[in-house]
């Protein structure tokens, strides 16, 4: 018995408790073998119908034989007077039970399929993201030609060729700037301090 069907049982207990004939119901268990002579002596024991059932119901829940709840139903439904109301009120809760499992487990195996998507795409477009990144990193290696000055100046607006032409006139300004210092001003120090140096020698 499983646990769909267990709980339709245990959600009409009250029911089948107060309108099952104990009587009925353990002679149909007994000739299936799901109740034994020593469970009937047990259930008969019992003062009320009331008590009686509740015996039956929990031997039922106990038993483990897979056609126990098949054959339980069975007996149910040949209870005279009933109509089968009892068989069809457990059987119709039974099927509301499996019908609200098979939604929730499919809910969750949407659910976990796609997480398991996302994680694909995810892990995918990290794994381009990094192709892309190194790529650039080695254009030769992909055979791609590196850029040139055109290149850079199409892409950033800037003129490699002028920045360093730019950059190397500074530099030439300033070697000239230096130069003329020297010339100007270090070198005749230098030849003031000779010859100060040649006159105080000769005149001591």
């Amino acid at each position: 018995m499983d646990k769909e069907q267990r709980q339709a049982i245990v959600d009409h207990w009250d029911t089948l408790a107060e309108s099952m004939p104990s009587n009925h119901m353990t002679n149909s268990l007994i000739a299936k073998r799901i109740l034994s002579p020593t469970d009937l002596q047990g259930i008969n024991a019992k003062e009320t119908e009331n008590e009686k059932n509740t015996t039956i119901l929990n031997k039922i829940l106990a038993s483990v034989s897979p056609d126990c709840y098949a054959i339980f139903i069975d007996a149910l439904r040949q209870i005279p007077n009933k109509n089968s109301r009892l068989a069809d009120m457990i059987e119709s809760r039974f099927k509301e039970q499996a019908s609200a499992d098979y939604r929730s487990d499919a809910s969750k195996s949407n659910n976990l399929s796609s997480a398991r998507k996302r994680q694909t795409v995810e892990s995918e477009t990290s794994r381009q993201e990094g192709t892309a990144m190194q790529n650039d990193m080695d254009p030769i290696r992909d055979g791609r030609k590196p850029k040139n000055s055109e290149d850079i100046k199409k892409d950033t607006g800037v003129d490699s060729e002028d920045t360093r032409k730019d950059t190397g006139g500074i530099f030439y300004e300033l070697k000239q700037y230096l130069k003329r210092v020297v010339l100007y001003f270090v070198l005749p120090f230098i030849i003031l301090v000779n010859l100060i140096y040649l006159y105080l020698r000769y005149k001591w």
